[in-house]
């Protein structure tokens, strides 16, 4: 099955939204931090490049909660619109992540810029969402089509997950279901 996800702006509180979904039927089934610091190799000149041909060229040094640490390689599949039609990713974990940083740099390569998630999921046994507090800045939620919690329930396609998406009922910028919090960043150091 192919991997679908949506990612929404939202226009609330981390606050204001934790309150209204736990007031809907949602439950905290997760919590964790991420943290991701994007890596390119430091002699390929970004300056006339696309920003996602830029994220296509990174290696993320990763570290996930307390337990995961890894390189991390995203390849992701855009339309004309620079929708995500489809993705994968390729882990290569790691027991320190300050020595393959050290690898990394020791390569050629060079942090181009870091990304810190705090990262909450919630549950309502049939819907799973998680909410991404980007840096202290941005606050987005992002959809799969199948997840860890809820098997029981999987999308073929983006429409219906935006369907069922809306009925949750929160305020979010609808013009954009594929929000890049890499591409926001990326743009903030250019």
């Amino acid at each position: 099955m192919k991997n679908l996800e949506i990612t929404v702006k939202v226009n609330w509180s981390f606050e204001k939204l934790n309150e209204y979904l736990l007031s809907n039927d949602f439950k905290i089934v997760d919590k964790y931090d991420l943290y991701d610091r994007y890596m390119i190799n430091k002699d390929l000149d970004i300056t006339n490049m696309k920003d996602l041909d830029i994220l296509d060229k990174c290696i993320l040094a990763r570290k996930i909660g307390d337990s995961k640490k890894c390189l991390t390689y995203k390849s992701k599949k855009y339309d004309k619109n620079e929708n995500i039609i489809n993705q994968s990713k390729v882990d290569c974990i790691v027991e320190n992540l300050d020595a393959a940083i050290k690898f990394m740099k020791s390569i050629g390569y060079k942090v181009l810029f870091k990304i810190y998630d705090k990262l909450t999921v919630y549950s309502n046994g049939n819907i799973e969402i998680c909410v991404q507090n980007v840096n202290d800045k941005y606050l987005m939620i992002e959809m799969e089509n199948t997840s860890d919690k809820t098997k029981n329930h999987h999308y073929d396609n983006i429409e219906d997950m935006i369907r069922d998406f809306d009925k949750i009922g929160i305020d979010y910028d609808k013009s954009n279901y594929f929000v890049k919090k890499a591409q926001i960043i990326l743009n903030e150091v250019r």
